[in-house]
């Protein structure tokens, strides 16, 4: 961690690493009043003018990603899952299974072997939760499970469960998006 301070020089900056601090909680004991502070406008010495043509951001790291798409072995149609992940603004990962079947890279692998996540929403196609792979998904906040299989550990863990066929159910949800 490294604090640079250089008052005189302009533009004014600083920069915050994602997840650098907890979300602020209530605390009935901790009292104050707002300080307002004057800021005098200065004139801009820089001129943004876009990214360079053809330039394209790195993705994000999967285990900062907001919304997680993930297969799994019963996934059935991976380019369908691509698609729903695509259609979401989502990033696209897998179990092992989905890596045995050569789906995904190792970097995209959820596993706590591989990328431990954390996201706003994980939706899980066909993934039957071992607990390797239950435990890299315990920081989501909300968890979507997909598979066939009522005794699929992933479902102890779930928030929303759907006990069906992946590949009904991937092109309903597709549909119902893009209407």
């Amino acid at each position: 961690f490294e604090v640079v301070a250089c008052p005189e020089a302009r533009p004014q900056f600083f920069t915050v690493e994602p997840g650098a601090f907890s979300s602020p909680y209530l605390d009935k004991f901790r009292k104050g009043e707002p300080t307002p502070v004057a800021v005098e406008p200065v004139e801009a010495a820089v001129r943004v003018l876009g990214p360079a043509e053809g330039f394209t951001p790195p993705p994000v790291p999967l285990a900062r990603a907001p919304v997680i798409v993930a297969a799994g072995r019963q996934a059935g149609d991976f380019a369908l899952v691509e698609e729903l992940a695509a259609a979401l603004g989502a990033q696209v990962a897998g179990d092992r299974g989905a890596w045995d079947a050569g789906w995904v890279e190792a970097a995209q692998v959820v596993d706590v072997r591989g990328v431990e996540v954390a996201p706003e929403v994980y939706l899980a196609v066909g993934i039957r939760g071992d607990t390797f792979h239950n435990a890299a998904i315990e920081g989501a906040r909300y968890i979507v499970a997909i598979h066939p299989d009522p005794d699929a550990p992933l479902f102890e863990v779930a928030d929303l469960c759907v006990e069906a066929d992946p590949r009904a159910v991937v092109p309903l949800l597709l549909k119902a998006y893009q209407a």
